[in-house]
Parts: structure tokens; sequence; C-alpha cells
């Protein structure tokens, strides 16, 4: 389907999506532009495209939720049309329903919980858009003699997303109290860690040579030109790293933050 700018779309659904696309090794869809788990709370979001360049969009959401290291694909995205959601509750359970399709969603209070109404309402109406995520588990405190390291996606679900997560995602936290460590120089709280029960594996990052094939709409890559990659990044052409939300661990990788085909490796 052809898009415009200034088109009304919403984010379709995680299922849909990965029934038609699959998902990568990483986890994540396989559509153009990776679609990533991060991304998932995204799903049934509407918004407007401010660009269009061939398969790559730009889009303003209507709440603002949109990741600024995110890039949309126009497989990721349909038509938004007008649709009425009504929310009710029927006992200890509050449905979620589309008028337009008829499609439901419910949410059923566990008998050892206190029913609260808008906690079910945000549940049915999160599962109806097909976003609901998994609530991961936080640890609490440190134990003495245990090894932990850091996770971006424990951070991620507390805390807006910061770029210094990629680098250290998987290192070891140094350990000052019982609930807080460092990386380096960032501070560590515990509810971002997960204790490793095995020695972890170290994580190798792309390093080499990559041409420019494809600019997949990003103004700050030129064509044919030669890009050196040094433990997962170089930089585009106007200083910013490259690629901006993660490092590549390989050039298959680094092709899919760009719609599969953005460079290849030069072999010296």
């Amino acid at each position: 389907m052809k898009f415009k700018v200034g088109d009304r779309i919403r984010i379709r659904k995680w299922s849909d999506m990965e029934k038609e696309f699959g998902l990568n090794e990483f986890g994540s869809i396989a559509c153009l532009n990776a679609f990533t788990s991060n991304m998932k709370h995204l799903c049934g979001r509407t918004g407007t495209l401010t660009l269009v360049d061939d398969k790559i969009v730009r889009i303003d959401f209507d709440d603002n939720s949109g990741g600024v290291f995110w890039s949309y694909s126009t497989d990721m995205i349909e038509p938004a049309k007008p649709e009425t959601i009504v929310i009710y509750q029927k006992n200890d359970t509050v449905v979620a329903k589309n008028t337009a399709t008829g499609e439901k969603a419910v949410a059923k209070c566990h008998p050892d919980d206190e029913f609260d109404f808008k906690i079910g309402a945000g549940v049915a109406f999160d599962r109806l858009m097909g976003r609901e995520v998994e609530k991961p588990k936080f640890l609490e405190k440190f134990e003495p003699g245990k090894t932990y390291v850091f996770r971006k996606e424990l951070h991620d679900a507390r805390l807006p997303q910061s770029p210094y997560c990629d680098e250290i995602d998987g290192k070891i936290v140094k350990v000052t109290c019982i609930d807080g460590g460092v990386i380096d120089d960032y501070l560590i709280d515990v509810h971002w860690c997960e204790e490793v029960k095995e020695e972890p594996k170290k994580v190798e990052y792309f390093n080499g040579k990559a041409v420019c094939i494809n600019k997949n709409g990003y103004p700050s890559l030129t064509v044919g030109k030669i890009y050196e990659f040094k433990d997962g990044r170089s930089k585009y052409d106007d200083g910013l790293e490259l690629p901006c939300s993660a490092r590549a661990k390989n050039i298959e990788n680094l092709n899919s933050y760009f719609c599969g085909n953005g460079f290849i490796e030069v072999v010296e």
C-alpha cells in the first residue's frame, strides 16, 4: 500500500507482524526495519506520517510515545480507521471491545488480588491492541559471593531508553552496596541487573569496513562511501553514532537497521 505525508496511521499488532514476517535471531520482527521487543508498547498507537522515503517513514505519534532511536518502515503500519473501544466490567473481569470489528480482550482479576477497574481496563486495552508485554522480574538486593550483569531490557522497563545502555549491556557489575554498583563511570541500580548463573560469554561486535549501497532514507549516509566500524559502531556523515540504537554484532545485524540491504562488508 502507498503512504504519503499527512496520512493517519496505526502501528500493527505484534502478533500480525510476527505471523507475516517471523522473528530474527534477536527476537525482533523481521520486517524491513526490525521491530524490536522494546517497541512492542507502540502496537495499536496512532500518529501522522511526517516523512515518506520509499519504504522508510517518520511518525509523529499522538501521545509522543515513539523512541528517538527507533526507525519505522511501511510494513509496520496500517491506515488508522475511526474506531470505538468500549471497556466494561463483568463480575471480576474487565472486557475491552472494538465495536467496529467485534474483537474482544479480557483481564480477569486473580482471586488473591483486590479488584481494580482501572488496572483491569489498562490490561484489557493493551491486550486488545496487541501490545501486552510480560512484566520482568526485578532483583531487590545483591548477595555476597554472586556475580551480576547489567541488562538493558530491565533498565528500559523502568526508565526511558539511554544510549549508554547498549555499551554496557551484559557487562559485569562491580557491587558497591546492597542495592547498587558501578560499570566504568556509570552508577548501576540493582533493579537493572540479573544474577549470572554461569560465566557470561563475551559479546563480539563487528570490526571492519563496510561500503554503503543504499541510504534507505537516511540523509547522513553516502552511497559508495566506505565506513570503518570498531566494536560495532562507526559514524554517520554528521558525526552521530552509526547505528545509533545499538552496536552491530556482524554485517547482517548492521543491515537489520537498514531494511536488510544498506551495507556490504569490505574484505581486504
